[in-house]
C-alpha cells in the first residue's frame, strides 16, 4: 500500500510513498501544508503518543461546578433566573466535554532526522491500514538506503564508506550481523588510511 489517507475533525492528512521520499499533505479549512521527505531524513525510531485539548477539559470541569451550583441554589431557593443559568452552564458543559473527547488522538511518532516526527493517526481509517502503511514505508525507505549506499565503492574513501554502513546500522536499514560482513569485507577491499604520527 503506497498511499494513506487519514481524516479526523475537518482534518486531512494524505500520505504517498515514492521511491526515495514520503509525501505529506495535511488539509483543513483554512490552510493547506505538502511537506516533502527524503527517505534519508527518515529516522525510523516508531513510538506512541497521544494528545488531547486539556484546556477544554478544564472548562468543561470548571462549567460542570457552575451547573451543580446554579441548579442547586436556583431550586433551593426558587430563583428561575439562576434554573436558567444552570440549564445554559448544563448545554456549555457538553459541548466542552464533547470538543475534548473529538480532539483526543492517538498517534505513531516516526522519528526524524532533524528531530521532528512525522504523526500517523493509529486508528483512522483503522489500526490494521495505519500499521500496514508503515511497515511499507519502512520497507521502501530500507530497500532504497540498501540500493543506494549499501556497497563497496573503490574510489571512495575507507573512513567515510565505514560511517555509511554505520549509519544504515544505526537507523536500522541493515542488521548487525550484514554490518560485519561488509565491514570486512571493506578492510579486505579498501585499505584503512594510515594516521601519520610527527611532522
Amino acid at each position: 500500500m503506497k498511499h494513506l489517507t487519514q481524516r479526523k475533525n475537518f482534518v486531512k492528512r494524505e500520505y504517498t510513498i515514492s521511491d526515495s521520499k514520503l509525501y505529506f499533505n495535511m488539509v483543513n479549512y483554512f490552510d493547506s501544508n505538502e511537506v516533502v521527505v527524503s527517505f534519508e531524513n527518515i529516522d525510523g525510531i516508531k513510538v506512541q503518543s497521544s494528545s488531547s485539548n486539556q484546556t477544554m477539559l478544564l472548562l468543561a470541569g470548571l462549567g460542570l461546578f457552575g451547573v451543580v451550583t446554579f441548579l442547586g441554589f436556583g431550586f433551593y431557593y426558587s430563583i428561575n433566573e439562576l434554573i436558567i443559568l444552570g440549564y445554559a452552564s448544563a448545554v456549555i458543559t457538553l459541548a466542552l466535554f464533547v470538543i475534548y473527547w473529538l480532539s483526543r488522538e492517538s498517534f505513531w511518532k516516526i522519528k526524524l532526522t532533524n528531530g521532528n516526527y512525522l504523526y500517523f493517526l493509529k486508528n483512522v481509517p483503522n489500526t490494521n491500514t495505519t500499521d500496514a502503511f508503515i511497515a511499507e514505508l519502512m520497507k521502501s525507505r530500507d530497500d532504497y538506503l540498501r540500493e543506494s549506499y549499501f556497497f563497496i565503492d573503490e574510489n571512495l574513501g575507507y573512513e567515510d564508506q565505514l560511517q555509511t554502513f554505520r549509519w544504515l546500522k544505526n537507523v536500522n536499514a541493515i542488521t548487525k550481523k550484514e554490518f560485519d560482513a561488509m565491514y570486512t569485507d571493506l578492510k579486505k577491499i579498501v585499505k584503512p588510511e594510515k594516521k601519520e604520527i610527527g611532522y
